[in-house]
């Protein structure tokens, strides 16, 4: 190996200061490289798939630093160059995030002159990392002019900000140029949740020093504003919030409902646990218009498999054992998109023993549908947990996959 990246990472994750030092300037130097030949030096793209490959190992978990930052961006370059559909303008894009924290690791002094001409969106994690003077003129600029800015690293920005004028302008803007309707959602779901003051004044037709955009219907507004008050103003979500929710709205306002779950932090209670419920079993269906074609989305359903997925598995175990999370995931196996199967089957399977139970007791019905992706999902789910579906004297059955 040329350049022993992969020793060198570990050397720099076992705490060694020279390691880290040595590798940024490599590591910067390759980008440089990369950018300006329009692809990578073949040694140092080779031994990158060898690193990007043990970047999910549980040994680069912990803290991370400026050069963990840069790799987890050099990773999506690598992917979108390997990618044989991809687009050199993402790559790039990519890789100009990826050159910046080693610019402030190796020349802080440039890199803070150049964040106040200028702002990009790994600067929000390298600032905090690195600490000192914000630019807060050029960020503010950059989100209130990019739709496409991650919405929570610019909602744990505005956290940061004491000027109640500044902040409420900066969302007004984002609900007027972010064109997604579940982004507007968790705008609504941040400002019912930090300014209900501001809401209550807004929903009386008072002046509440902002202007929300048309996407968002007064009656949606209205009907998330009754749901959540209990939670907003008492800080508990009450079971009753599901009587409440108009038949017309009900995606839209569960789709708040789970991002001021998200938002708060707070305990999962029964009424949340009925949320995600829900949410699981509704494939309310989100077309995402790009310049490659249209992405269908199923918002709900992948924002409940993100939630599960952070939970631990003894969390986890407590929600699927007291819930019905696993039946409608299982009875809904035909209706998700490849993405919201993907995602909601990751964060089930976790939990092996009741996982199996219940693939167990929903098999022979589920193997025997005429549906083909119905069984090869049902193979997945199998696969992932190490069995395997065969069938004996006409009947499905799991194996261990050893044993085939």
């Amino acid at each position: 190996m040329k350049y022993q990246l992969l020793a060198q990472y570990r050397a720099y994750k076992d705490g060694k200061e020279q390691s880290e030092e040595q590798l940024s300037g490599l590591i910067y130097r390759q980008i440089l490289f990369w950018l300006e030949n329009g692809a990578p030096d073949e040694d140092f793209y080779m031994e990158l798939i060898e690193l990007a490959s043990e970047i999910d190992d549980p040994f680069f978990s912990g803290e991370r630093g400026l050069l963990d930052l840069c790799l987890l961006e050099l990773t999506e370059a690598l992917h979108s160059y390997r990618d044989l559909n991809g687009n050199q303008d993402v790559t790039d894009f990519y890789l100009r995030e990826a050159r910046l924290p080693l610019l402030a690791r190796l020349d802080e002094n440039s890199y803070r002159l150049q964040k106040n001409l200028e702002f990009n969106e790994i600067d929000f994690p390298i600032f905090e990392i690195i600490e000192g003077s914000f630019p807060h003129e050029t960020a503010q600029n950059f989100i209130k002019e990019k739709e496409w800015v991650d919405i929570w690293l610019a909602l744990r920005y505005l956290d940061s900000l004491e000027d109640e004028g500044q902040v409420l302008n900066i969302l007004e803007r984002m609900l007027e140029i972010r064109k997604p309707l579940p982004e507007s959602l968790i705008l609504l779901a941040y400002l019912l949740m930090t300014r209900p003051e501001v809401m209550d004044q807004y929903l009386r037709g008072e002046d509440a020093g902002i202007k929300i955009s048309d996407k968002l219907d007064p009656e949606l507004i209205q009907n998330a504003y009754d749901c959540s008050y209990d939670f907003v103003w008492n800080g508990e979500l009450a079971l009753s919030y599901i009587e409440t929710i108009e038949p017309k709205w009900k995606n839209e306002v569960l789709f708040c409902l789970l991002s001021m779950f998200e938002i708060s932090q707070c305990q999962l209670s029964p009424a949340w646990v009925q949320a995600i419920e829900e949410s699981v079993r509704n494939p309310w269906p989100y077309d995402e218009r790009l310049e490659s074609g249209v992405f269908r989305h199923q918002p709900l359903v992948e924002f409940s498999a993100s939630i599960l997925a952070l939970l631990s598995e003894e969390e986890l175990f407590d929600v699927l054992e007291t819930s019905r999370i696993l039946i409608y995931f299982f009875e809904n196996l035909g209706t998700y998109t490849g993405q919201a199967f993907e995602d909601m089957l990751e964060a089930l399977c976790r939990v092996e023993g009741l996982f199996l139970q219940e693939l167990e007791f929903q098999l022979e019905q589920l193997m025997n549908s005429s549906k083909a992706k119905i069984q090869k999902r049902m193979q997945r789910c199998a696969r992932s947990i190490g069995r395997e579906v065969i069938f004996r004297d006409g009947r499905p059955t799991l194996i261990d996959q050893e044993t085939t």
